[in-house]
């Protein structure tokens, strides 16, 4: 019959009467590890701007490259009214008063490319989002600053927007983009 042979780990005494010393073994905690990689993809996103920073200090004639910053916002509605906003009353209600229904007139997508050099931004409304719009429009970018723009865009111009047409949101879009650069 066979026995399985066990294994005995030495007590910490007997380590030490044979004149072993053990240190702990000196590596990298997951905090560490993690706040590396954090580092390291900060550095990511910093490298273009610092990049950019360098060209814009050499005349424009003799820039190699251009950093553009790329995003595009699908789905931007063209809403309008079914009836007319109805004017603040004193005393009854201190602001604006709107209808819940609404006309739908479908939906624009934004593309647009802030270039980190120039501090430019050029875009592109168009009506569908394929491929081909993309590759009519698009740059390549490792960063999307204007992440930034696009939401702060959401929030002042198109948030509550309502419109009689595509023609009108995409014509409020360019405005405001041509205002904002």
């Amino acid at each position: 019959m066979c026995e399985l042979s066990r294994s005995r780990t030495a007590p910490a005494h007997d380590v030490e009467r044979a004149g072993i010393v053990l240190q702990p073994v000196a590596g990298p905690s997951a905090s560490e590890i993690a706040m590396a990689l954090r580092i390291d993809r900060l550095a990511a996103v910093v490298e273009p701007y610092a990049a950019a920073e360098m060209l814009r200090d050499m005349p424009a004639a003799e820039r190699p490259a251009a950093i553009l910053s790329y995003d595009e916002k699908p789905g931007i509605q063209a809403i309008g009214t079914a009836a007319q906003d109805l004017p603040p009353r004193p005393g009854r209600h201190p602001t604006l008063q709107r209808d819940h229904e609404y006309k739908r007139f479908g939906p624009v997508t934004l593309c647009a490319a802030a270039d980190l050099v120039t501090v430019t931004v050029h875009h592109a409304v168009t009506e569908r989002r394929r491929s081909r719009e993309f590759v009519a429009f698009v740059r390549t970018s490792r960063l999307n600053r204007i992440e930034t723009f696009f939401s702060k865009m959401a929030r002042s111009v198109l948030r509550h927007i309502r419109v009689v047409s595509k023609a009108e949101l995409t014509s409020r879009i360019c405005r405001y983009i041509e205002s904002a650069t």
